[in-house]
């Protein structure tokens, strides 16, 4: 073998290790997992929560907080949560909103509307306030419900309940449904 292709060998097997060791994972209800890259803008909701109005007690005040991922920045979607393994969330947004129940897609596209940096805002439809926050958990694991895939394309706007994984044997599309469940803390 010459040192040509020693070299060649050698890169191949470096990128086939650097594409291997970068996969993400999926966990299933079945217990299979999925292996391979997450596209897409993936959606994660909680601390969702309603109350009463203190200005007009017969009104209810919707209450989430929203986490926005890059599906190539995604480690692993299984039992302990979400995580990432390189990059940090496009963001985190707060959004409070009276009278009318939070609109998923419209808080996401509300949400990536606000520019970068700490504690922009922003206005939905239904005149709810969204606010980008400070990211407490950076790359550790995150145990908020996933939403999905959000799109957008102009003016269309879409939240997919299905997250999408380029495997060996090709695109997978995993619904958020069929998702292993959180394991108690």
């Amino acid at each position: 073998m010459n040192s040509s292709q020693t070299i060649r060998g050698s890169l191949a097997a470096f990128l086939i290790l650097s594409l291997s060791a970068a996969a993400a994972t999926l966990t299933v209800k079945s217990g299979a997992v999925h292996e391979g890259k997450v596209h897409g803008l993936i959606v994660l909701k909680g601390d969702d929560r309603e109350t009463q109005s203190e200005q007009d007690p017969s009104k209810t005040v919707y209450w989430a907080s929203y986490t926005v991922l890059n599906g190539s920045d995604v480690a692993a979607i299984d039992a302990k949560g979400v995580r990432l393994g390189s990059g940090q969330p496009v963001g985190r947004f707060d959004v409070k909103q009276e009278d009318a129940p939070l609109d998923d897609v419209d808080v996401v596209r509300t949400s990536l509307k606000i520019p970068p940096g700490p504690f922009g805002s922003g206005t939905t439809k239904a005149a709810g306030t969204v606010t980008r926050v400070a990211d407490r958990a950076g790359q550790g694991t995150r145990r908020d419900t996933v939403l999905g895939e959000f799109r957008a394309e102009g003016d269309k706007a879409e939240l997919r309940l299905v997250i999408e994984i380029e495997t060996a044997q090709g695109v997978v599309k995993v619904p958020v449904a069929d998702l292993v469940q959180l394991a108690p803390e």
